[in-house]
This record gives structure tokens, sequence and C-alpha cells, in this order.
């Protein structure tokens, strides 16, 4: 039969690679909803195709944070039942993990308990249930920022537990996001944005009098 330690590893390692596909997804989630330029933010807006993926990345980083933080018995990767199986009433008891330091992420927990709280009631809500109209985006108090904590916070405890336990570090490193410079929306934007000015000009107005706003 396995170790306790090697089941921990197992708990673990899913655990890690669900958190990079979050991390992942919400990173893009949050260029598409706030990107670095007013320029790509108007695109974005402006174009169905774009605003149709932000939504989508939006309803996506709530799915995979309901994996990690879901709080129905199928989730069964739930960072806050791999906390209660490291408890001193848990699988993993005979390891005794530090007691200050399960405190200390038990009253995270409670601190980002209205957020956790908040993706589940999406996910239950409108996104998996059939009869929510899916083309909503309901109206919730949550950002994608306040998202990016809960995935801070799920890296905290697998690296605390990784480094305690089985003497490594599981590093949540974002594959494709970071992979290169994500700008190909301010090169379409710069793009359009410049073609309206030749037209401007050749139609012997200024931009602001054709398109009704000043250049980006």
């Amino acid at each position: 039969m396995p170790s306790k330690r090697a089941l921990l590893k197992e708990d673990i390692e899913i655990r890690w690679k669900i958190l990079i596909i979050t991390k992942e997804v919400l990173k893009f989630a949050t260029y598409f909803e706030m990107p670095e330029t007013r320029l790509e933010s108007v695109y974005i807006r402006q174009h169905r195709h774009l605003s149709f993926i932000s939504w989508s990345l939006w309803r996506l980083a709530i799915i995979e944070l309901c994996k990690l933080f879901g709080d129905s018995d199928n989730q069964k990767f739930n960072m806050l039942k791999l906390l209660r199986k490291v408890g001193p009433a848990g699988d993993y008891r005979s390891l005794k993990f530090n007691q200050e330091t399960l405190a200390a992420f038990n009253e995270r927990a409670n601190d980002l308990s209205l957020v956790i709280h908040e993706i589940n009631r999406l996910r239950n809500n409108l996104f998996a249930h059939t009869d929510s109209d899916p083309f909503d985006r309901t109206e919730t108090f949550i950002t994608v920022s306040e998202c990016g904590l809960l995935a801070e916070f799920a890296e905290e405890i697998i690296r605390t537990l990784a480094d305690t336990f089985l003497d490594t570090d599981y590093i949540a490193n974002t594959l494709y996001f970071d992979s290169r410079s994500f700008d190909f929306i301010y090169m379409l934007a710069k793009a359009e944005q410049d073609e309206n000015i030749t037209i401007a000009e050749q139609a012997n107005m200024s931009f602001k009098e054709l398109f009704g706003y000043d250049p980006l």
C-alpha cells in the first residue's frame, strides 16, 4: 500500500496541474478584461469576436477555480479538503502538519470565503444549470483580480505542503501567456486606427469628426 507521503504527493500534483491551467486562463482573462492600453480596451469592446472570447475566458476561469474551491461533493480536488486531510483528524494526520501554519491557512480561507462562495454561486446558478440563460453574464461583485487571490492561495498551500513533506517545490509557472509578449490585440487595434486616420485624411475630416473620438 502506498505511504501517506506518496498519497499526499498524488493529491498535490493533480491540484498543481489544475492550478497551472487556472493561472493560465486567469492571465488571459485579466488581459481581456483590463488590457494595458485604452486603445486595446476600446478595440475589444467594439469587436464581437474579442468580446465573446473575453466572456468565454471569464466563464472558464470560474469553472477552473471551482475545481480548486468548489463546495460540492464532486469537487474532490478542493484545496480546503486537502487542508482538512492534513488536519488533526484527516487522512494525513500522521504526518503531523504544523498546526500554526494550518490555522493560518484556515484563517486565510475564511478571509476569502465571500469570493469562494461567489464563484460557486456563479458556476451553480449560471454556468452549470441548463435552466439558466447561457448568454447571460450575471451580475457579480468579484473581479478577475479577486479570482487571482484564490489562485495565489492555492499555490501557497501546494508549495508549503510540498516543501514540508516532499522536499520539493511545485512552481506554478504558466506555459503560454508568459512565453512571449501578448501584443497581437494591440497590433490589430493600432493597424485599424492607422487605417481610420488615413480614411479621415482622405475625406478631409478630423478623426474625431468621422469616428466620434480622438485617436487613442
